[in-house]
């Protein structure tokens, strides 16, 4: 996920990544200037014993956000929950204001006749283990849109000034009299925030799929990662989409559904 996300790989490419070890400690910088540090804690067993004994607080201490993974190809869902149970014991001690995210990953291997219902029981036994702490809960497979869907849900939730940017985006929307406005992260294409005016559910364009149509879009512009686009307009009937670069470190996008546009 961090590799996709954040580092341009495809699906395809993460098969050469081996398995975390350990902690992996990596920086990305969002928006110019907004620095992530990551730590990506290896799930195996002797791994996790560690971080909730001798590493307790080296892992815990100052937690912004815990995303806890859950591996949907694994059969043993109570153990994997009695490490999830650890985690908000030891967040709650080290960070009690962190915000705590669930990812069922790996959706893709769970049959679509019954993906809606395992999710909904997974989630449903997640908010119990909880206990009443507030938690999100995502499904998720790198082969999807829904990884980007929750992925600028996580990066929404920790970006300063968030509702300063959402009344900008207001004004633009009512100023420049268009249905919807969006705003991109240059580098990863997460959604940072939107706004929809006058604008039915069925004509909103979901977050979600734009976010991994421009990453597949600009990945495909040139094999070297160098080049990336300018503007993109489409023209349909009563539809016209325009993305285009906005500052720096952002791309924006403009929807009108003005039914009486000629095509």
């Amino acid at each position: 996920m961090r590799s996709i996300i954040f580092s341009h790989y495809s699906p395809t490419e993460t098969r050469r990544l081996g398995p975390t070890l350990d902690v992996e400690h990596s920086t990305v910088r969002v928006l110019g200037n907004l620095q992530l540090t990551l730590w990506d804690c290896g799930g195996q067993e002797a791994f996790m014993h560690n971080f909730f004994s001798t590493q307790r607080e080296y892992i815990f201490k100052s937690v912004e956000m815990l995303i806890f993974v859950f591996d949907m190809e694994i059969r043993d869902f109570s153990s994997e929950l009695s490490y999830f149970e650890s985690c908000l014991d030891a967040i709650q001690v080290q960070s009690k204001d962190a915000k705590v995210v669930c990812l069922l990953h790996k959706m893709d291997l769970v049959a679509s006749d019954v993906r809606q219902s395992v999710v909904e029981e997974k989630t449903a036994e997640l908010m119990r283990r909880a206990n009443g702490l507030r938690i999100e809960v995502y499904s998720t497979s790198i082969f999807e849109d829904s990884l980007y869907r929750a992925w600028s849900h996580i990066m929404n939730s920790i970006m300063p000034n968030i509702d300063t940017i959402r009344d900008h985006l207001q004004k633009f929307c009512e100023v420049a009299d268009v249905s919807q406005v969006v705003l991109f992260e240059k580098s990863s294409f997460l959604s940072i925030a939107g706004y929809h005016l006058n604008a039915t559910e069925e004509d909103v364009v979901p977050y979600d799929k734009l976010s991994s149509a421009l990453k597949r879009f600009n990945l495909a512009l040139n094999n070297n990662r160098t080049t990336s686009f300018k503007l993109v307009r489409l023209r349909l009937n009563g539809f016209i989409l325009i993305i285009t670069n906005f500052t720096k470190n952002t791309v924006l996008m403009a929807v009108d559904n003005n039914p009486n546009m000629s095509k």
